[in-house]
């Protein structure tokens, strides 16, 4: 339970972020502190971590959770980071939502992918793929009808660079010669976030929930177990911080950003417990078609640095347990997102159309529904445990 020292110290941190938000201006430098004061009492009250609500709401909320929510904590759920990208995973979540008997007992997440797992677990389980749809709901300028797929996808990729995402993120006004923070602000992202995350039941629930981030100083991956503390808006905010496109968050003193420059998809965190079955939602696939052009070079640069991150630390635990005789029954399901011909290259990320999200929405549930045969057969035939790509 924070004391009021640590209070204070998460308000200062606000205010300072604010300050930078709007120009590091000068004059207003109640007002900020105001506002952040009054910004982090309303995330103590959400989170239950506040003095007066510690203690019996928390406790019903958590019976609460556990009554609504079934889950299977021999399930982990891993997502991965990818901005745009990561409209992937939540449909493909949807469809295992059909699934009652296939319910994850952990959900670990970077970046983007940190958020769609909490917005999972911070919504009632009849409202998870609702409230999944509100996010991937965003409102971008249509682009003009004559143009091909493929130059669709680009303007729509250039919109959000100069503009900003409805609910996202808007480019961040220029600090002048006061010093950089980053290119874009996450504002958007924040308030939308607060209208679809239950802080308080994301704490009691009975799943656990883990978020990476790294340390810009160190390189040192950094999780938050929402089991061993609370869970707040900086955290998620601090695993989107993809420098310079987005700020880092100081956390206790340690300046924090992306989880994907250390762990895109942090297998690690789940993959040593007594888990039976991980299921990876990874939004770059290491093996694709390659041409000599920029566009591709440059998309496919990004597939293989994150996408290798990810497959090679599984490949290397399968190699490890063969090679020393430890055996495991555990089952690795890896699904990866394959960009549709007509993306916008490395630039795909940041393509928020509503014909882009669709179709990764198509592509989320034709893969899980692949996933859940799989788990089945699996099920079915432990002999056969191992590391599964779904291609």
């Amino acid at each position: 339970m924070p004391d009021a020292r640590d209070k204070e110290h998460r308000v200062r941190e606000r205010a300072y972020r604010i300050w930078e938000e709007e120009g590091r201006g000068t004059g207003k430098d109640k007002e900020h502190w105001e506002r952040a004061r009054k910004e982090i009492e309303e995330e103590d009250a959400i989170t239950g971590c506040d003095q007066d609500l510690n203690g019996a709401r928390v406790r019903a909320s958590l019976a609460r959770a556990n009554s609504e929510a079934k889950m299977d904590s021999s399930i982990a759920m891993v997502f991965s980071g990818g901005v745009g990208l990561c409209a992937y995973q939540a449909v493909a979540y949807a469809r295992l939502h059909e699934e009652p008997e296939i319910a994850p007992g952990w959900y670990a997440g970077s970046s983007t992918g940190a958020v769609n797992a909490a917005i999972i677990l911070g919504s009632a389980p009849d409202r998870r793929v609702e409230h999944l749809r509100k996010f991937w709901s965003t409102t971008v300028p249509h682009v003009p009808f004559w143009s091909s797929p493929h130059s669709r996808h680009w303007l729509s990729a250039i919109q959000a660079r100069l503009f900003g995402v409805y609910g996202q993120f808007h480019p961040r006004v220029p600090a002048g010669l006061g010093g950089f923070s980053s290119l874009y602000d996450l504002s958007p992202m924040r308030e939308r976030l607060h209208q679809l995350i239950d802080f308080d039941r994301l704490n009691a629930a009975a799943e656990r929930f883990s978020v990476a981030t790294t340390d810009l100083e160190t390189g040192r991956t950094i999780i938050f177990e929402s089991h061993r503390e609370p869970i707040r808006m900086d955290h998620l905010l601090a695993s989107c911080g993809f420098i310079p496109e987005f700020a880092p968050v100081e956390i206790g003193g340690k300046l924090l950003g992306d989880g994907g420059l250390s762990a895109n998809t942090p297998v690690e965190v789940v993959l040593f417990d007594a888990i039976e079955t991980v299921i990876v939602l990874d939004c770059f696939a290491r093996d694709g078609i390659y041409s000599p052009d920029l566009e591709t070079a440059l998309a496919r640069k990004n597939d293989l640095i994150y996408g290798n991150q990810t497959l090679r630390a599984l490949e290397l635990l399968m190699e490890d347990r063969l090679k020393t005789d430890r055996s495991s029954k555990q089952n690795i399901i890896y699904l990866s997102y394959r960009s549709r011909p007509g993306e916008a290259g490395s630039e795909r990320v940041y393509d928020f159309s509503s014909d882009t999200i669709d179709a990764r929405w198509q592509s989320g549930a034709s893969d899980m529904s692949q996933a859940i045969s799989y788990y089945t057969r699996l099920s079915a035939s432990p002999e056969l445990s191992g590391l599964h790509l779904i291609r």
